[in-house]
């Protein structure tokens, strides 16, 4: 297997965060844009001192909705805890690599090697789709709920 490119990371206290199902919550994770220059398949794997889960997405990765837009994913069994994921690759499209782990609350150091026909790039990424949440506290939510619900009974006689 010929190695194209070997990247290594860390997920610290301070990476983001997202809920993988109820008893997941809070595993943080890292985000990666995948560019080939060549199609065919490629083999992502990882080497840590964590348990690691691999998975992989065309187009977009949104936190909030981690089934959308997923191709594949691995989480380490058979394999000694570390994610190897086996796909084949287009051009010209964007693909996301979300490296996480098993367990909430995690952290460590991890390494992501990567083989296949031609050289590929691995770039942090961070989802346009969560750069777009607004952060609201409870009494804001509360005041807005209560004006939108006073609107709209005052004035439901005149909008029909």
């Amino acid at each position: 297997m010929n190695i194209q490119l070997v990247y290594s990371s860390k997920l610290t206290v301070g990476s983001p965060t997202y809920d993988r199902g109820s008893e997941l919550a809070k595993c943080h994770y890292e985000t990666f844009a995948i560019h080939v220059s060549t199609k065919g398949v490629y083999v992502f794997w990882s080497e840590s001192n964590i348990n690691t889960i691999g998975y992989i997405y065309k187009n977009d990765f949104d936190s909030i909705k981690p089934s959308e837009n997923l191709l594949l994913k691995h989480d380490g069994f058979c394999n000694d805890g570390q994610f190897k994921l086996m796909i084949d690759l287009e051009i010209n499209t964007r693909y996301i690599l979300v490296v996480t782990t098993n367990r909430p609350n995690t952290t460590g150091n991890f390494s992501i090697f990567i083989s296949g026909p031609n050289n590929v790039t691995l770039n942090q990424w961070q989802s346009s789709i969560s750069n777009m949440g607004i952060t609201i506290d409870s009494n804001a939510l509360l005041y807005i709920c209560f004006f939108f619900v006073c609107f709209n009974n005052r004035y439901k006689k005149y909008i029909g």
